[in-house]
């Protein structure tokens, strides 16, 4: 039979080395249950089949038994009966089994709110003006599709209203004597759903006539219009790619109805299956301009061929903010007190020994690309680093920060970083949630809700790729960015969520970020002016 130790090493997986840290002299037997059940539900445990026959191994005689005849199995032998336990096929009906056996209450399934695929909107009486260097940037943009030009680039820091500007400026496409049709282009419902909002909010003061949203993305049953309507179509860049998979067609004809297409995060339009959806419908419909929308210009930090190519798209014309001195846009942004002032902590920690094809790959990546898969497993495991993250997190809590976002290395750092947080910052009465790829959307909006509200308690919100971009909580006054990375455009992202100024509702006036530096591994501070000379 496996040891103690052995068998909480796989249970626990990259965890084990972390928790060992924090419990020493302790004995980790006595937390590292408790800790499991904060990194998995139990649900999940079962899930993973390593997981699963490790508790099967340690389970006695009589209780594999009962559980071999609750699941049908014939042995011979007590060896055969494990065996079998661990060989079954673990479907719908064995899990129901399973769950019942270890008295678990299945995961409980949240219900999304539900998203409307149509919607007409009307005038009403509510205030919403813009800022006098949002004025500037419409009345830039417009100058350039008055001279003939169809492409521009609009180019905001994050936190400086791009979405609100260019719905502005689609308002006002909206009101005029035609029908006009607008297509919003972004890679994730989240940045939709911000879209559809943030136009909702406009029409309502600015529309003089009807208009409609046409959602078409995420679970909305919507469909593409088939005739012209004034309106604006929002949807996502992978349901507009099977639109076009199911009908070859369907961008053709769409083409002909829409006057502008909008891309959101437009640094991504040269990719070739998103640059293809675009000129589907611009190059086929020559009335139709494009816009894109962008806090970060270009695709690498040291490439100029790709960034070039990037510029080119939108015949390098970009309308940037414009400041009265040398100051920078950001600089201009936190002195009027739009943006966050930034207190850098920087956390410098030794890497784990990379093997010669690591850094190799390293080298090799492109710079708008992610570190190895299995350089990002060794930092999430690492217990030192992870012992520093967590004593930057304490330190913020300490100083009485009440929003604290922290970007993980990975799905897993995630999870091990809100297990040990649970455990370990309880003093504080503190809430602590994590958000990755596989939570549940319902779970994730209801999570994302508490995190905004106005409890006074800490709160520490823990997730790895999906808070980037479409995530806005102006009152987040601290974060801790522990994902490495060549793309200065991501880290410009992780950075913008944290810093929403005191001039935007519920903002705050400080933010600290603790930027972790490993040691031979990329890292970036301010990002805005990066791209200037390819845009000239």
């Amino acid at each position: 039979m496996a040891s103690v130790e052995t068998e909480w090493t796989t249970l626990l997986s990259g965890a084990y080395e972390t928790l060992d840290l924090f419990t020493k002299g302790k004995g980790i037997g006595n937390i590292a249950s408790d800790f499991l059940n904060e990194m998995y539900h139990p649900q999940e445990i079962l899930h993973d089949s390593e997981k699963r026959n490790t508790i099967i191994g340690i389970m006695p005689r009589d209780y594999a038994e009962y559980l071999g005849n609750r699941l049908k199995i014939n042995w011979k032998n007590v060896d055969e009966l494990y065996t079998s336990l661990k060989k079954i096929n673990y479907n719908s009906t064995s899990e129901r089994i399973f769950l019942e056996f270890f008295g678990i209450e299945p995961l409980k399934k949240y219900k999304e709110e539900e998203v409307i695929g149509v919607e007409r909107l009307s005038k009403d009486l509510l205030g919403y003006p813009l800022r006098s260097y949002q004025h500037q940037i419409l009345s830039d943009l417009k100058q350039i599709f008055e001279k003939g030009s169809r492409r521009c680039m609009i180019h905001m820091p994050t936190g400086s209203g791009k979405t609100r500007t260019a719905m502005y400026y689609i308002s006002e496409l909206l009101n005029s004597d035609k029908e006009q049709m607008v297509l919003w282009l972004a890679y994730s419902k989240e940045l939709c759903d911000q879209a559809s909002e943030e136009f909702k909010k406009i029409w309502t003061i600015r529309g003089s006539k009807e208009a409609s949203i046409f959602r078409f993305y995420g679970k909305s049953d919507c469909v593409l219009p088939s005739k012209k309507t004034n309106g604006i179509i929002i949807t996502t860049l992978s349901k507009i790619l099977a639109a076009k998979k199911k009908d070859s067609t369907a961008l053709s004809i769409l083409s002909n109805k829409i006057d502008l297409v909008l891309f959101d995060e437009a640094h991504q339009i040269v990719a070739p299956r998103y640059e293809s959806i675009v000129n589907d419908v611009v190059q086929l419909n020559d009335k139709s301009k494009l816009i894109g929308l962008t806090a970060t210009p270009g695709r690498t930090w040291d490439d100029p061929l790709e960034d070039e190519k990037l510029s080119s798209f939108f015949y390098h014309n970009i309308v940037s903010l414009k400041t009265d001195s040398n100051e920078s846009p950001n600089a201009m942004l936190t002195r009027t007190g739009y943006l966050s002032k930034i207190e850098w902590i920087h956390c410098e920690c030794e890497c784990p020994v990379l093997t010669s094809n690591e850094l190799n790959l390293i080298k090799k990546l492109r710079d708008d690309g992610d570190i190895p898969p299995s350089v990002l497993n060794k930092l999430s495991t690492d217990a030192k680093r992870n012992a520093k993250i967590l004593s930057e997190i304490e330190l913020l809590l300490q100083k009485q920060h009440k929003r604290i976002l922290l970007f993980a290395t990975s799905v897993e750092h995630a999870r091990i970083m809100t297990g040990i947080l649970k455990i370990f910052v309880n003093k504080y009465d503190c809430s602590v949630d994590c958000i990755d790829s596989s939570t549940n959307k319902g779970l994730r909006e209801i999570i994302i809700k508490n995190f905004k509200s106005d409890d006074t308690r800490p709160h520490i919100l823990c997730n790895y790729g999906v808070l980037t971009t479409g995530f806005d909580a102006p009152n987040v006054d601290a974060g801790v960015i522990a994902r490495p990375t060549k793309s200065l455009v991501l880290f410009s992202q992780m950075v913008g969520r944290m810093i929403r100024g005191p001039k935007t509702k519920g903002g705050t006036e400080r933010a600290t970020i603790v930027s972790v530096v490993d040691v031979n591994l990329p890292g970036f501070k301010d990002a805005y002016n990066n791209w200037t000379d390819v845009w000239k």
